[in-house]
């Protein structure tokens, strides 16, 4: 099992990255109008979603003459998110305060869950809090949060460190409890889309109680929240009771099976057999209840996102604020005439002459960055950090010589040279990035740029 799952990640390394940069010059598209209001790639080659592995991203070099600065924001999704706690839900954030006191929010949450100081907080503690930093603001559980920190930081989370990071994480900024609180009724969602009504219930079932109970008066033929609540008890559950402990009548289940199955397009379409065949499961439950709990929600910037998930709504909030401002500065910069290369949702890649002032050109790009990015999030402080390479590395750091100016930065790690720098066999194409042994180059079009 070990070699197939090997076998196939390496297959789908191939053909799905390698493959294609193994010609002179690649060209990507960019679509910036997505459903989530960030910019996504595609085409030729999907340039923002590379494998994180720097053997791959290494592959990709500057055009003859010029070297990379890249430079990206520093944790700027939650920079946003402390922006539309303050304005768009109008409420003090503790969140905003720490990123404006220069506070290392990973560290400073790893530090209160490990009960030390923020100066002695190991790697892998700081890491573990940034799975909790980034998963819970889209409304994670804590299952998810275990899977993402595994997925994303090679870090295992117990049930208890999980649970501790995540209540910590809700103390140190308690604005968060009101952000994730969510008013939407699972009861009153499914009653609507079935059509769950006292009359119907009645009729179908010969139970007259709901039908004359004083909350139904009036509304006998509305929807009613109750029947929602029973109808997804249906739904999770092979035998279900009432409160009370009355087992639910055979009519009573035929009644809701019925109800959803009349409205079966309201169902996750993986899920429809199950319903036909009349087999309750919690995951049947929560999959109709996630499909059914949506609804639109706006960002700071007053764009719509409609129809919406639970996730999706959390996740527009501060992830469209910071697509929105990453936009604004992607335009300054090219407006500034700089050749933009690439551009990975908070980082971006871009040529500058090698024999320039490498420092003066950083900082003027660190610069436009924070000015587009401010103009959306004006409150709270904005970093960015970036760095001059001969090609792409994923970790790299900005390093100086004696006089302080930006050099080019150098692969070390476990004594390794940095490979020499190789020019693709399309020397005459500008804005590219080539690939030494696949001799690939990544190109942005005029009437693509963002």
């Amino acid at each position: 099992m070990i070699a197939l799952q090997q076998y196939r990640a390496v297959t789908k390394l191939r053909s799905t990255y390698l493959e294609k940069m193994c010609r002179g010059v690649i060209h990507p598209s960019f679509d910036p109008i997505k459903v989530t209001g960030r910019t996504s790639s595609r085409g030729e080659l999907n340039a923002q979603n590379l494998p994180r592995d720097d053997r791959v991203r290494s592959c990709f070099i500057p055009s003859p003459g010029n070297v990379f600065i890249a430079a990206d924001y520093s944790t700027v999704e939650l920079a946003t998110l402390a922006q539309a706690v303050q304005r768009q839900f109008n409420a003090p954030s503790a969140m905003a305060k720490a990123i404006n006191e220069g506070k290392d929010l990973h560290r400073m949450v790893a530090a209160r869950v490990m009960r030390k100081s923020e100066e002695t907080v190991t790697r892998n503690e700081r890491q573990k809090a940034k799975a909790i930093n980034f998963g819970k603001p889209g409304g994670m559980g804590d299952q998810s949060i275990q899977a993402y920190s595994q997925a994303n930081y090679g870090l295992a989370l117990s049930d208890v460190e999980v649970e501790e990071f995540s209540q910590t994480w809700l103390g140190t900024f308690p604005e968060m409890r009101a952000f994730l609180d969510d008013a939407t009724n699972p009861g009153e969602q499914a009653a609507e889309a079935f059509a769950l009504t006292p009359t119907q219930y009645a009729e179908h079932t010969g139970r007259q109680g709901m039908l004359f109970h004083r909350r139904s008066d009036g509304c006998e033929d509305l929807p009613d929240s109750t029947l929602g609540f029973m109808c997804l008890k249906v739904l999770g559950e092979r035998s279900p009771v009432t409160g009370e402990g009355r087992t639910y009548a055979p009519k009573e289940l035929d009644y809701f099976w019925s109800a959803v199955a009349r409205q079966i397009a309201r169902v996750p379409a993986a899920y429809r057999a199950a319903v036909h065949q009349r087999s309750a499961s919690s995951e049947l439950r929560r999959a109709v209840v996630q499909e059914l709990d949506r609804s639109g929600v706006f960002t700071l910037t007053g764009r719509l996102r409609a129809n919406a998930t639970y996730t999706a709504r959390h996740n527009t909030i501060f992830q469209g604020l910071a697509a929105d401002g990453a936009k604004l500065a992607v335009w300054k910069l090219w407006r500034a005439g700089y050749r933009i290369v690439n551009f990975i949702h908070d980082e971006v890649l871009i040529e500058v002459p090698v024999d320039s002032n490498l420092t003066n050109h950083a900082e003027n790009i660190r610069r436009l960055m924070i000015e587009g990015m401010q103009e959306v999030v004006p409150d709270v402080l904005i970093k960015v950090e970036y760095a001059a390479m001969d090609r792409w590395h994923k970790d790299a750091v900005a390093t100086y010589d004696e006089h302080g100016q930006l050099q080019v930065y150098k692969e070390s790690a476990a004594g390794t040279a940095a490979p020499s720098l190789s020019t693709p066999n399309d020397p005459g194409t500008s804005g590219q990035i080539g690939v030494p042994t696949c001799t690939a180059a990544l190109g942005v079009d005029s009437h693509e740029r963002v």
